[in-house]
């Protein structure tokens, strides 16, 4: 899915390293859980400032119980088994900038929960078949600057 993500930003005259996912990849307080499962979340450091769960076996179980994450700013769901009950609990991580979901089978009601992370900068839906234009449209109403993909 990743290399679907690039090709767009290069479509839409922007480098792939103007998004957190990739800039702070590698950094200080990222976390690959690619390998994840539920049960490993509950001992994501608390200092994470990016975990990267992109295609792990990850559900909503497992983000029910990650821990208090305050510099917690990009958060990568691309392809993982989340749904809208894991959107009520990344809404509680106000310190998010950048959220993927592409591929997952949140819907309307997950991306209303996410209207309250106000720092939040970028959300990929791609591929997100149960999110609607009217859902999309609110997001943006209630987070001006927020680009939606």
């Amino acid at each position: 899915m990743r290399i679907h993500a690039n090709k767009l930003l290069d479509e839409m005259g922007m480098k792939s390293d103007d998004r957190l996912v990739f800039r702070l990849k590698g950094q200080f307080g990222y976390v690959d859980g690619s390998l994840f499962s539920d049960a490993d979340l509950a001992s994501v450091r608390a200092d994470t400032v990016f975990l990267n769960l992109e295609n792990s076996e990850v559900s909503d179980c497992g983000i029910a119980n990650l821990p208090d994450m305050p510099a917690l700013r990009c958060i990568d769901l691309d392809g993982t088994r989340v749904t809208d009950i894991a959107m009520e609990r990344l809404a509680t991580f106000k310190s998010l900038e950048e959220i993927w979901l592409e591929g997952t089978v949140v819907s309307d009601i997950g991306l209303g929960f996410l209207q309250s992370l106000k720092g939040l900068k970028f959300i990929s839906v791609l591929d997100c078949e149960h999110i609607s234009d009217e859902a999309v449209s609110s997001l943006q109403a209630a987070n001006p600057g927020i680009e939606v993909h």
